[in-house]
């Protein structure tokens, strides 16, 4: 099992590899064999088209970015959203791969419906499914509105991030958010 889940990020991961170096146009499964070392059957085990791999990658590209983002026990939300954003902030510049990744993907749905189309049908995923929204609502009771503000968020925090805006400035804007999304 565990090496199944391995080669299947594997796949992930080449996929969004070859992604930035070609673009989301080019992609085909078999510059994605090619790039991962897989037969296409290997590939056909794991997705069953082009499509579903790079919502995958999309999605695993998010919660490769999130990775890490824990809830810390026993403490209010607000103290706990206040530390998402300090670690989300901190790792933009570790995680520009991913990151880029998604924006990406968004970029695309502004002019190809396709993509939007895409977009639309993993929303929920994209917003309850990611491993902080897990985290967030295995400890506390947040609905899909809140979660839907964090996510939003969480894109500007990763936009002004990449522009090397004052971290600590923007630390400080992010927790005067918090204090008035949880009042």
């Amino acid at each position: 099992m565990e090496k199944s889940k391995k080669k299947k990020e594997h796949i992930l991961q080449s996929t969004i590899e070859l992604i930035m170096e070609i673009g989301l146009e080019k992609i085909s499964i078999n510059k994605v064999v090619d790039k991962a070392k897989v037969s296409k059957g290997g590939f056909y085990y794991y997705f069953s088209n082009i499509d579903e791999l790079i919502r995958e990658a999309f999605i695993y590209s998010i919660n490769n970015s999130l990775e890490g983002m824990k809830v810390e026990q026993g403490v209010p939300l607000e103290k706990n959203l206040k530390q998402f954003i300090r670690k989300l902030i901190k790792s933009i510049k570790n995680n520009s791969g991913n990151l880029s990744m998604m924006f990406l993907f968004i970029s695309k749905c502004f002019h190809d419906p396709k993509y939007k189309h895409e977009f639309i049908k993993m929303n929920k995923r994209i917003i309850e499914e990611n491993v902080a929204s897990k985290e967030l609502t295995e400890h506390y009771a947040i609905d899909h509105k809140l979660l839907k503000i964090v996510d939003m968020l969480s894109i500007g925090i990763i936009v002004h991030g990449l522009m090397d805006e004052n971290e600590e400035e923007l630390i400080q804007i992010c927790d005067e958010i918090v204090d008035k999304i949880i009042l």
